[in-house]
């Protein structure tokens, strides 16, 4: 299976990307699926399957220093945030 770890969406102030089109990019692509790691916003609470394309859900968290880290298959943000 080939799935992308990273992918931003329209829910982050450096996307533009709806998840359609996201769907759409990965099929052309030859992906099986993707997880959603916008900043610091969980998009997509559960696993979801569209068009035959698997979306899990992510987030990509900014620590206290400014560092991001990825959280992967995560369905709620972390109740602290000071990583």
């Amino acid at each position: 299976m080939r799935f992308e770890l990273h992918c931003h969406t329209e829910k982050s102030k450096c996307s533009e990307l709806k998840i359609n089109h996201l769907v759409k990019y990965l099929k052309t692509h030859n992906y099986d699926g993707a997880f959603i790691t916008d900043h610091d916003y969980i998009t997509i609470s559960k696993p979801i399957e569209i068009d035959g394309i698997y979306l899990y859900p992510g987030v990509e968290i900014t620590s206290k220093e400014g560092y991001h880290i990825l959280g992967l298959n995560i369905s709620e943000m972390p109740k602290q945030r000071d990583l």
